[in-house]
């Protein structure tokens, strides 16, 4: 039997079935802890932030309409929940990067980094490399940093960046095009060689 959907888990706990709800915790819950956790790097106390999430979703479950996957919906509370945090701690970290291929889709920095087993000294390279771009990082705009987030740890695909941070297809391109641009100008101040970006295609 195939499992039931999210979204008809939803529909029935808006419904008053209570039991619909604790199976969406019980599949979705992990996954925003992890978002939660990753896109202030580990510097709030993740779990007491996914709570208020999945507490807003029992405040909007009456609200709550099938226009797109219950992950998308859940994902966006998610990400107002961390911008809401954000601005009241005025501070934020992420520490992911991504770099475009020729297709215009991207590829994790980590997986670029860890692909086809490179020898040690390259392993070394990229555990520098890494450092540098968390810190890196730091100087992108918030809206830039967000769609790393939602691109390199949620995995989400473009098109639903764009409905969780309330924008168009293009306009999350944009920034994460502006924000490679960004990344390698503050890769280059940090003296990281052109041999380098070039082998990550920053």
């Amino acid at each position: 039997m195939d499992a039931v959907s999210s979204e008809t888990l939803m529909r029935r706990y808006a419904q008053g079935d209570e039991a619909a709800f604790a199976q969406l915790v019980e599949r979705h819950y992990a996954s925003v802890y992890h978002y939660i956790h990753r896109f202030f790097s580990g510097r709030v106390d993740a779990e007491d932030l996914a709570q208020d999430v999945f507490l807003k979703v029992v405040r909007s479950a009456r609200q709550y309409r099938v226009k797109a996957r219950f992950t998308t919906w859940l994902f966006r509370i998610a990400h107002n929940t961390c911008i809401d945090h954000h601005r009241r701690q005025s501070r934020l970290k992420v520490v992911s990067a991504e770099a475009e291929n020729e297709e215009g889709e991207v590829d994790s920095l980590l997986e670029r980094m860890s692909d086809g087993a490179p020898p040690a000294s390259r392993r070394v390279l990229s555990r520098e490399l890494l450092s540098l771009v968390q810190s890196a990082l730091l100087e992108l705009p918030e809206e830039q940093r967000t769609v790393f987030v939602l691109r390199e740890e949620m995995g989400l695909p473009f098109e639903e960046v764009a409905r969780v941070l309330g924008c168009n297809v293009n306009t999350a391109k944009s920034r994460m095009r502006y924000a490679l641009e960004r990344l390698a100008a503050s890769l280059r101040r940090r003296d990281v060689t052109e041999e380098v970006l070039a082998a990550y295609a920053l």
